[in-house]
């Protein structure tokens, strides 16, 4: 129902209109002022689209829920109603709820399905820690409400607040960031992410990955970027930049250190956030197109690659690199995807990451050319923990004591990640497919 309702709107949407479409106010309290309406634009259908799509991919792996099959699949329709909640409401304070509502679906997901023995701990580490962060944003949703007497996304001043003092504009900005960076994450709030991906079942990796993180970037973009005091902390916009650019350098360093093949590509999901961040904030209107294209890359090769590890390790449960060897003789076509997919995570011509990355580097190089040195160093960091998971798994001789048996990929697997790969390639050679929905986005923010 969602996936058709989603093709509907992509094909009734009017990308030559700027700012939200479709509004709708389904109920309102007249006495606090707040109502309940939706509305999209181009992100936000571009999201909903991935959210729903990965989803779908999730149910589909419904296998991997040896037990409570009805358990799980309420939770994933759980999950993508929330998810649609979060990217449509257009009230600060009904964002708030949709926000924090997710954390429900995924804490069950981890805690009941977890792979292993720290489930339970994981589950309360992903809760706590965000929920700590979120308290941030109401505090700041709660003063604008206080400030401007509504919550409406729609009203400009309420989301600028132009009328806001300086050091109390500075102070409602620092509480929105503190809370959406823990979200995507930035570090040094990125603690969480690879405990909760180590004990993850492979749905939830997929959905921590494809749309989890998304929600933090896109409350970045929409509430801080052009947020309260944004004019005024400009010295606070370089600060973050600047963290972002340590944090991709820094994650990449910490991929090329596991052992574990899942914390690799959780440091490697935390690396690409904090490039794509990188571009929001680089001033520029390329670095912004790079923004967009790389946090949707990101969720659909991040997500393949979470769900070529969790075939591994349902097969031979380990998910350790040095257990692993030739696996290009007994399990040819996961190596093959695996080979593609390293490749978009490298940004290769040809991928949609690649098309990201180039925007933001030259939105980089425009308004912080001296920080352009460490996106190189963390690319050729990416190249290397890249290649070298490739290669440690799938050359060399086949280890026996752990593989003692030819399962190769079946064939509802095969075809989910010849959708992907395909969305992955056609989007990196037709890039406009992508960016002539979110030119709707980009009008609206440069203004």
């Amino acid at each position: 129902m969602f996936l058709a309702l989603n093709i509907f709107l992509f094909g009734i949407l009017d990308l030559a209109r700027i700012g939200f479409q479709f509004i709708y106010e389904l109920c309102r309290v007249s006495y606090i002022n707040i109502s309940y309406i939706t509305g999209f634009d181009g992100i936000s259908m571009c999201l909903l689209a991935l959210s729903t799509f990965l989803v779908i991919v999730c149910i589909v792996c419904y296998w991997y829920a040896k037990y409570q099959l009805t358990v799980y699949f309420l939770s994933m329709s759980v999950s993508v109603w929330i998810f649609h909640h979060v990217f449509t409401v257009l009230d600060l304070i009904l964002f708030y709820i949709a926000f924090e509502a997710i954390l429900t679906p995924m804490f069950i997901l981890l805690g009941v399905w977890g792979s292993r023995e720290r489930k339970i701990y994981a589950a309360y580490h992903l809760f706590l820690y965000t929920v700590l962060g979120s308290f941030f944003m109401m505090i700041a949703f709660f003063d604008i409400y206080m400030h401007t007497g509504d919550t409406s996304i729609l009203i400009q001043d309420v989301i600028s607040g132009d009328n806001y003092h300086a050091d109390r504009g500075i102070y409602v900005y620092i509480c929105l960031l503190l809370a959406f960076a823990i979200k995507i994450p930035l570090v040094p709030f990125h603690i969480w992410l690879p405990e909760a991906h180590v004990e993850a079942p492979t749905p939830g990796s997929i959905l921590l990955a494809g749309v989890l993180l998304k929600l933090g970037s896109y409350g970045l973009m929409r509430f801080v970027y052009n947020g309260p005091g944004m004019a005024a902390p400009a010295s606070l916009t370089l600060y973050l930049f600047t963290i972002a650019a340590l944090g991709f350098v820094y994650c990449s360093f910490a991929a090329w250190n596991q052992q574990d093949m899942k914390k690799i590509l959780a440091y490697s999901s935390i690396a690409h956030m904090n490039m794509a961040i990188m571009g929001l904030f680089s001033q520029d209107i390329a670095g912004l197109q790079g923004f967009g294209i790389l946090m949707l890359a990101h969720g659909f090769v991040a997500s393949a690659l979470f769900y070529l590890v969790g075939m591994v390790y349902e097969r031979y449960k380990s998910r350790l690199v040095m257990y692993y060897s030739a696996l290009i003789l007994i399990m040819p076509r996961w190596s093959w995807f695996l080979f593609i997919l390293v490749l978009g995570n490298i940004a290769f011509p040809g991928t949609v990451n690649f098309v990201g990355e180039l925007l933001i580097t030259l939105g980089i190089a425009r308004g912080f050319g001296y920080l352009i040195f460490a996106i190189y160093v963390g690319m050729v960091l990416t190249l290397i923990y890249s290649f070298f998971l490739f290669a440690r798994v799938c050359f060399g001789i086949i280890k026996e004591p752990l593989i003692r048996y030819y399962s190769d990929m079946t064939r509802v697997e095969i075809y989910l990640l010849r959708v992907l790969v395909i969305i992955i390639i056609y989007s990196g050679f037709v890039p406009e497919i992508i960016n002539k929905f979110l030119k709707i986005l980009w009008s609206s923010l440069t203004l």
